[in-house]
């Protein structure tokens, strides 16, 4: 019986190595000392059989069928898990195309459980061949802390072989609301961002293996095919070039978490592995796409499969203590408004080896914590705050009471009265460097940080932390500029040429502004190319258009409209081929009414401003355009439009705008001449948008160029969603079809429902679509008992009303992101539109 028992041993320990499709292969990362690699349990070969309505147990014990919530997934994708399956030893996740909307259905699943460091995960991946993100990453429940371990978008397409070439490795950190992101960009002095090899073309069409090893908070590594290739920490990273050569950096900033987003805690959050393949918002933005040769399953283009993955924890050598409890200590905390204290979290027992912890809040309102439980008061009032194990999930919560004046009797905060630069000049020499400092004053002020810029990006650059480099020769000033108050300085930068000349310096891209525009027949739009990086020697362009028969373009980038149609407008670098490309849309060529113009806010022809907010995830100089509103409005940030005007006089001006900032303000010029400048009272929100009086403006007939300027003092200044000119004296009585015509926006527009016979339904329209936190269901005659349903990409009903009149106003508030399908009966009739929330 002993020797049966022994060889029975034997023969499940033979069939479970030859399960790990990985069986023989060494982990590449190096262990912490005293440590070795025990297996996760979702750790997977796929080597069993699964669809999305048959999930046996070896799936259903690891993975979730999409994503660990309920978002859908990123611009117009959709998660669907019809669109996952294994079979044949491998894992697919498809992707396809809706024949009616326009959606792109992907396959997505989560782990059901959660990792942390110190871990190692790997797989052996095949990627698809089209224009779509292939990813394997993980993001904490919260969704404030991702580690994406592969990013990349393998496809054919001509002209987007840079991205075909390079591989994404790199991590995000959040704050949600409002949202602001930050993840290190080579332009942002961390490098090593996008992989590539010399001589390598693609990606696709081949296996590879890729891991990442979270080594703590503040150290992560990458490794393709066994090799480290990037090695990221707190102030120093490496990567190996494109020839295979170490290439080692420092910072003076905390590369992992730049901003302190985390509080200084790192990629500390336990997370989620996730599996996917999405259409990304960024790409969206740049009109870039997945064809249907790409999406049809006949030319197996389509599919992204992993072999395997894996994943080990690091653990003791003579194997993991478990968590039995925790405490936090000291059990009473007072505090006063600004004030912090410092909380520990005792487990048991002592030699417990994942020690883990998260802390919250029950109300950040009053108090806040952070990742290593530093508590602070923010007003006062008696508030919950709690530790949770990794390990074991045991929890403990003590009460932080907040009570009393603020610390030290100052304010919550302290404001910023001042910076100085120095040295107030220096003379260098082209390619030479000078490291600027920005000191604000007071030195204890709330807010320390200090933004840069450069009068002359020709001469000299500066990056986000005052470096400056000299371009070509001429003198620049670089201006320090507080987040805060707006405060400034300046130091003089003179360039020499060193009597030498500069090497050439090739070029590596090129953007073009705006990436989209929509015009009628016979107007212009100025689009902008800029030429990377900045002191390239040659920065010769040339334009061409897809369809001039709908819009031309001429050597300088002005596009003209033709006909009713669309275009893509392409600049080309005359080194290196580099191009970018802006969509046109060109509308009839419909006069607009001699009584009202409506402008929306995001069909700006230019832009430009005087505070860069590319660290803030804005655009850089001028103001961002969304799908329907511009954002990112800094102080100083102009936009310009070109209208027709049909019958010249005077127009009462009406901005829909939205700000939560103090000293907010809009001015509208017309060329040179202020026209009027008009206070933009907080609302208290950057998307609750309403009518605001700007006074009136003489408008001559014909074209004319409309500039608004954001004149207030408050760095950040307001989000405008449309403006409104309506000619004194003009017709007062719109009719209901220009009434709802002049909300909806040409991005806003849903796909109009033909009106039946005898007009019995009226036309549906959603209004602001994408949207927020409210829908607007608008008609133009008064309907009676319509039925209206909002369902998910799943079929699944989350909204249902009666209601009869000309609007229906419904609260999305707590809906989750994505895509929705808008159903609607009336009598013996249905009305279908799509709905995106944002």
């Amino acid at each position: 019986m002993k020797i049966f028992k022994i060889l029975l041993l034997i023969m499940c320990m033979t069939l479970s190595v030859n399960a790990q499709d990985w069986a023989g292969m060494a982990v590449p990362a190096n262990l912490p000392s005293g440590m070795v690699w025990e297996l996760n349990p979702v750790s997977d070969s796929f080597n069993y059989e699964s669809t999305g309505s048959n999930r046996p147990e070896a799936f259903t014990s690891r993975w979730n069928d999409l994503y660990i919530n309920n978002f859908s997934g990123p611009s117009n994708t959709s998660f669907h898990k019809d669109h996952s399956w294994t079979t044949g030893g491998y894992l697919n996740i498809h992707a396809a195309q809706d024949s009616q909307y326009s959606i792109i259905y992907t396959g997505c699943i989560s782990s059901k459980a959660q990792m942390t460091y110190p871990m190692y995960m790997e797989a052996r991946v095949k990627q698809a061949n089209c224009m779509l993100a292939n990813n394997i990453w993980m993001i904490s429940g919260d969704e404030t802390e991702e580690l994406d371990m592969l990013e990349s978008y393998p496809n054919s397409q001509t002209g987007r072989e840079w991205l075909d070439q390079r591989i994404h490795l790199s991590h995000h950190v959040f704050i949600r609301n409002p949202f602001t992101d930050y993840q290190p960009r080579d332009e942002e002095e961390v490098f090593g961002t996008w992989y590539y090899e010399e001589d390598k073309a693609s990606w696709r069409g081949e296996w590879f293996d890729i891991g990442v090893y979270w080594v703590n908070p503040h150290h992560v590594e990458y490794y393709i095919n066994g090799i480290k290739v990037r090695t990221i920490k707190k102030n120093t990273h490496s990567f190996l070039d494109p020839e295979g050569n170490l290439s080692e950096h420092t910072t003076d900033f905390d590369a992992i978490d730049k901003y302190g987003y985390t509080g200084g805690t790192g990629l500390s959050k336990p997370q989620h592995i996730i599996i996917n393949m999405e259409q990304q918002s960024w790409l969206s933005n740049l009109n870039i796409y997945p064809t249907s040769d790409e999406l049809d399953d006949v030319n197996g283009k389509n599919l992204f499969l992993i072999d395997w993955i894996r994943v080990y924890d690091a653990v003791p050598v003579g194997g993991k203590v478990p968590v039995t409890s925790v405490s936090i200590q000291p059990r009473t905390v007072t505090i006063r408004p600004g004030e912090t204290f410092q909380l520990n979290a005792l487990i048991s027992p002592a030699d417990a080896t994942k020690k883990i912890v998260t802390w919250s809040s029950a109300n950040t309102d009053f108090v806040t914590v952070n990742g290593q439980g530093l508590v602070k008061g923010i007003k006062a009032e008696n508030i919950v705050v709690t530790v949770e194990t990794f390990d074991g999930g045991f929890t403990d919560n003590i009460i932080v009471s907040v009570a009393g004046d603020p610390i030290d009797g100052e304010p919550d905060t302290i404001d910023v009265t001042g910076v100085s630069v120095l040295p107030a000049s220096a003379t260098l020499e082209v390619g030479e460097t000078a490291q600027l400092t920005g000191s604000v004053i007071p030195f204890n002020a709330t807010v320390q940080a200090v933004t840069w810029s450069s009068s002359d990006i020709n001469v000299a650059t500066v990056n986000t932390t005052g470096l400056v480099t000299a371009v070509g020769e001429g003198t620049a000033i670089i201006t320090g500029t507080t987040l805060s108050g707006g405060k400034t300085d300046t130091s003089t930068i003179t360039v020499t040429d060193g009597g030498s000349n500069p090497s050439p310096v090739s070029v590596t891209g090129v953007s073009v502004s705006p990436t989209a525009g929509t015009l009628n027949v016979g107007q212009t739009l100025n689009l902008n190319e800029t030429v990377l990086p900045s002191n390239a020697t040659n920065k010769a362009v040339t334009w061409s258009s897809n369809n001039i028969g709908v819009a031309t373009v001429n050597a300088d980038g002005l596009v003209t409209a033709v006909a009713l149609g669309s275009a893509t407008i392409t600049v080309t670098t005359q080194d290196g081929s580099f191009p970018a490309s802006a969509f046109i849309t060109v509308n009839n060529n419909i006069p607009p009414p001699d009584d009202e113009i409506v402008i929306e806010a995001e069909s700006f022809n230019n832009t430009s401003g005087t505070f860069n907010d590319a660290g803030f995830g804005g655009p850089g100089l001028g103001a961002n355009a969304t799908a329907n509103t511009i954002n990112f409005v800094n102080s100083g940030d102009w936009v310009e439009y070109t209208i027709n005007v049909g019958t010249a006089g005077n127009y009462n001006i009406e901005y829909n705008i939205s700000t939560p900032s103090n000293n907010a303000q809009i001015q509208l010029s017309i060329g040179e001449t202020v026209a009027s400048t008009t206070n933009v009272p907080n609302n208290g929100a950057w998307d609750t948008y309403g009518a605001l009086n700007g006074g009136s403006v003489a408008l001559p007939s014909g074209s004319v160029t409309i500039r608004l300027t954001a004149s207030g003092s408050n760095t950040w200044q307001w989000n405008l969603d449309k403006i409104t000119l309506t000619r004194v004296g003009g017709s007062s009585n719109m009719s209901a079809s220009r009434a709802v015509g002049s909300q909806s926006k040409k991005s806003r527009e849903s796909r109009t429902n033909s009106d039946p016979i005898e007009g019995s339904i009226p036309k549906m329209v959603l209004y602001p679509n994408p949207a927020k936190d409210q829908v607007n269901v608008l008609f133009k005659n008064e309907v009676i008992n319509a039925d209206l349903k909002i369902l998910d990409m799943q079929g699944k009903l989350v909204f249902s009303k009666i209601f009869s009149g000309h609007i229906s106003k419904v609260s999305t508030r707590d809906f989750n992101r994505g895509i929705y399908i808008i159903k609607l009966k009336i009598a013996n009739r249905t009305l279908i539109d799509k709905l995106v929330l944002k």
